[in-house]
C-alpha cells in the first residue's frame, strides 16, 4: 500500500512538472509572437511625408519610397530634370536614409550635393531636379 502511494505521489508529481514545464514553453512563445507583432506595426506605422515647398503637395513616404519620372516610381515627379529613376528614400533600423540614384541632374541635401546614402530628419531640404521638398517625420 506504502508503494502504491509513493508511485501515485511521483505519477502526479511528474504531471505537474510537465505541465508546469509546458506552460513556460507556451508563455515564451506568446511572448515572443507578441513582440514580433509590435515590432512589425512600428515598422509598418513608420511614414513620413515630403512637403513641396512651392505649392505645398504633400507625397507619403514609406520605408521604402522610390523617386523618379517612372510611372514604376511610389512618387512620380512629371520633369525633364528628373531622371526616371532620381532618388530613394529608405527606413533601416529606425533611421530615415536618402540616396542618389546616379541620376543626371543630382539630390541635393540641405543645399549639399548627396554624394553616397546619408541620414535624414524631419525639417531637411531635399532638392531633386527643380523640386524642392521638406522632410516631415
Amino acid at each position: 500500500m506504502q508503494l502504491e502511494t509513493t508511485y501515485r505521489l511521483l505519477q502526479t508529481l511528474a504531471f505537474i512538472i510537465l505541465y508546469g514545464f509546458l506552460s513556460v514553453v507556451l508563455w515564451i512563445i506568446w511572448q515572443d509572437i507578441k513582440s514580433t507583432r509590435e515590432l512589425i506595426s512600428l515598422s509598418q506605422s513608420a511614414k513620413s511625408i515630403l512637403v513641396d515647398t512651392s505649392d505645398g503637395q504633400h507625397h507619403n513616404v514609406a520605408s521604402f519610397t522610390s523617386i523618379g519620372r517612372s510611372s514604376s516610381n511610389t512618387i512620380v515627379l512629371h520633369d525633364t530634370t528628373v531622371s526616371m529613376t532620381h532618388a530613394l528614400i529608405t527606413r533601416r533600423d529606425a533611421i530615415w536614409w536618402l540616396e542618389d540614384l546616379k541620376s543626371r541632374n543630382h539630390t541635393y541635401l540641405n543645399n549639399q550635393l548627396l554624394e553616397s546614402p546619408t541620414v535624414i530628419s524631419s525639417g531637411d531640404l531635399i532638392t531633386i531636379g527643380r523640386y524642392h521638398f521638406n522632410f516631415k517625420e
